[in-house]
């Protein structure tokens, strides 16, 4: 081990090279200062080699596992999910380290439950170390790997990450918003488990004056979904809710989180929400239910809101008291100082050199 801390620490994202998810990207300038290089793939026979060609020693990091193996055919499914397995179990005997960042409990497509339970489970048995982003997140990381493999470790915030912030009243013109409105915004794929319909029946519930419910995102799971969306928008009234069915390009991220005055998330189950970081990140106070890590990140009337969860008339007083209150963008933006990507990084590096120790 002592010729090998000089060498530099490979680390092995299971990820594609191309994401829309910073998550996986952000990290990596701020490890290489610890003294790892960061690659991405999902080809394992790639990832093998270059284990095998690495002058010091490596890791192998493990995100969601169900990108891991395909969706839609069962047989297809396993197949993809023992690949993963057998994969992971040749890179330990390799040499490398496995990091699993466990984000879910469950995957959001959930027909094949059995699939990621197995992998689910495969992965915390074969992994050197589970990460995870609250208390709530380690208690169940504790039915799928043994406690003194878990380590909490915060979710980093996006702060600047899609570009900054711009005047709310420019953004506002440029997406055809009212100026004096109040803009309520829901950003992120349009799929189920966002919890869409709660969002609006919520929204109509609370009768805010001048106000307006945005809910922007692709990626949807059928047209039908898409139309029940759009139906139940027309019957609050499409002057009060815009929905916009397609997928928000990068660029058009800061100014979508600009024009807005709240973000909401209706998460019908859930561990850790990126998405809610980005909107913390970019200081725009955040409406969440109490599922989860959410509540260790969203402190109620500092710079968000907790409701419980699938309950239309709570979601209403939060949105409620979030018009009354209107939080400080620049208190919001400083609550997400401790999850700057340096000091994550730094509490990462810290956990794959514990790993590496193991070796």
């Amino acid at each position: 081990m002592a010729n090998r801390s000089h060498s530099r620490k490979l680390i092995i994202q299971l990820t594609p090279p191309e994401t829309r998810n910073p998550y996986y990207t952000m990290l990596a300038p701020e490890l290489e200062r610890h003294g790892f290089d960061t690659r991405y793939t999902t080809d394992y026979a790639r990832a093998l080699t270059w284990i095998a060609g690495a002058s010091g020693p490596s890791i192998v990091h493990v995100h969601q596992v169900d990108g891991l193996y395909p969706s839609g055919d069962r047989v297809d499914a396993r197949n993809g999910a023992r690949a993963l397995v057998n994969f992971l179990i040749r890179a330990r005997a390799r040499g490398a380290a496995v990091i699993h960042t466990l984000h879910n409990r469950r995957p959001h497509d959930s027909s094949l439950l059995d699939v990621y339970s197995y992998a689910e489970r495969m992965a915390g048995a074969l992994a050197t170390r589970i990460v995870v982003h609250g208390t709530p997140a380690e208690l169940y990381a504790r039915q799928v790997a043994a406690s003194g493999k878990i380590r909490i470790l915060p979710h980093p915030s996006f702060a600047g990450f899609y570009g900054p912030l711009v005047e709310q009243a420019e953004a506002r013109a440029r997406l055809a918003l009212q100026p004096d409105e109040y803009v309520i915004l829901s950003l992120g794929d349009l799929k189920p488990y966002k919890g869409h319909e709660l969002i609006l029946d919520g929204f109509e519930r609370a009768s805010l004056p001048r106000s307006r419910l945005v809910v922007a995102g692709g990626s949807p799971p059928s047209d039908k979904y898409v139309s029940v969306i759009e139906d139940r928008a027309r019957a609050i009234g499409l002057d009060r809710v815009r929905i916009v069915a397609a997928t928000i390009p990068e660029e058009m991220v800061p100014i979508w989180l600009s024009a807005a005055d709240l973000a909401v998330y209706g998460f019908e189950e859930i561990l850790m929400s990126g998405s809610m970081m980005l909107s913390l990140s970019y200081g725009l106070p955040a409406v969440v239910p109490d599922l989860g890590c959410l509540s260790e990140y969203v402190i109620d009337g500092k710079n968000g809101y907790l409701y419980r969860s699938g309950n239309a008339l709570s979601l209403s007083s939060a949105f409620v008291r979030a018009h009354e209150d209107r939080l400080d963008r620049e208190s919001v933006m400083s609550s997400m100082l401790a999850y700057a990507p340096d000091n994550v990084a730094a509490g990462l590096a810290d956990i794959f050199d514990d790993a590496l120790g193991l070796l």
